[in-house]
């Protein structure tokens, strides 16, 4: 290939990346502002697509607005994306588009979570799984050597200190050897919230059977959300 081909394709890559640069409509409620030129792998209509086949309406509306592009609170929080009084914003620097869907999905779960909380803790159901698991990998790490005060794990609410105990001493690599049967990824560990959205994610990503195997209660009350019309 000749530099003119070389030189040819790149522009023509730059071109499509600006020129999905706009306004979207994810739904009649959801408009999608793309603010930053997206990475040349990625084609927002494909994302548009799988989120409108794949997540119910009842949930997308819980999002007003979409924003990709650069933002400050990401940066300074050092996250992808973040849901924040009705407006999603995500990140244009992206692998491909999984790890943007999988982005999306993960933040509409927190809309979700927020929209309907008292349903989803008010039994206690989801919150005593989830302690119970966080009890179980309290002693499989004890018995591989990692120890942090008991009281961390009994803490259903996100901490910095026990979420970076998992992140930086032990490491989300290991972690997710460790508690792979356990909890459906390692983030989930770290919080109920997220918990929740983790479970979220992979009830509408087609990881049904596993979620089911691993958080039967979780799954359980994902299913009856899904499902009840009134809610």
């Amino acid at each position: 290939m000749n530099r003119e081909n070389i030189i040819d394709i790149i522009k023509t890559s730059s071109n499509r990346s600006v020129k999905q640069m706009g306004e979207y409509y994810l739904t009649g409620d959801t408009k999608i502002f793309v603010t930053e030129p997206l990475p040349e792998n990625i084609d927002i209509n494909n994302i548009i697509t799988f989120l409108k086949t794949r997540i119910p309406h009842k949930f997308i509306s819980l999002v007003d607005v979409i924003y990709i592009g650069q933002f400050d609170h990401l940066k300074q929080r050092n996250v992808n994306a973040i849901f924040l009084e009705g407006a999603l914003y995500i990140t244009n620097e992206q692998d491909n588009e999984k790890d943007m869907i999988d982005d999306v999905i993960h933040e509409i779960a927190h809309a979700a979570e927020k929209r309907y909380q008292s349903f989803l803790y008010t039994d206690q159901k989801i919150k005593n799984e989830f302690l119970r698991k966080r009890e179980v990998l309290r002693r499989t790490l004890k018995y591989e050597g990692y120890a942090i005060d008991p009281e961390y794990y009994q803490n259903a609410e996100y901490n910095v200190e026990f979420d970076d105990f998992l992140y930086k001493e032990i490491g989300y690599p290991k972690l997710r050897t460790l508690s792979q049967h356990i909890f459906a990824s390692p983030y989930a560990a770290t919080s109920l919230r997220e918990y929740f959205a983790d479970g979220f994610e992979d009830y509408y990503l087609g990881k049904r059977r596993n979620l089911k195997e691993i958080s039967p209660v979780l799954y359980s009350k994902l299913e009856e959300l899904e499902n009840e019309e009134s809610y």
